[in-house]
């Protein structure tokens, strides 16, 4: 029992140091298959049909993959807001108000919408 319960806080521990990459490549296997997939679904689709279901994976990978690189980015650049956000930011946020929480958190929200949204714009 106490090894099954080591095996799982192992996994448990890899699985959270590595959520953003693992949902990557997830998210890039779901891209992969998904013509064969939709075409198990719909007879009718094209061998190379990519179509609007499509943008649905390739917006995910869009996405953690600009997260993933962001974190490096901050850990390179600033590695003292890293180690902060590692080591004490889930302590002070959860001393916050709840309206406090709520304002920084759609403010974080925005910011990284935002830049999202300009660095997608960046590749058209």
């Amino acid at each position: 029992m106490n090894q099954i319960q080591t095996v799982f806080d192992q996994f448990n521990y890899f699985f959270h140091q590595h959520k953003l990459g693992l949902m990557l490549i997830l998210s890039i296997l779901i891209f992969i298959f998904f013509g064969d997939t939709i075409r198990w679904i719909d007879i009718t689709a094209a061998p190379i049909d990519l179509g609007v279901l499509a943008v649905i994976p390739l917006s995910a990978i869009t996405v953690i993959s600009f997260m993933i690189l962001t974190g490096w980015m901050i850990s390179w650049q600033w590695p003292v807001l890293s180690e902060y956000q590692h080591e004490f930011l889930e302590k002070t946020f959860k001393s916050l108000l709840s309206w406090q929480k709520a304002l920084i958190y759609f403010s974080f929200y925005l910011a990284v919408f935002y830049a999202f949204i300009l660095a997608t714009a960046a590749f058209m």
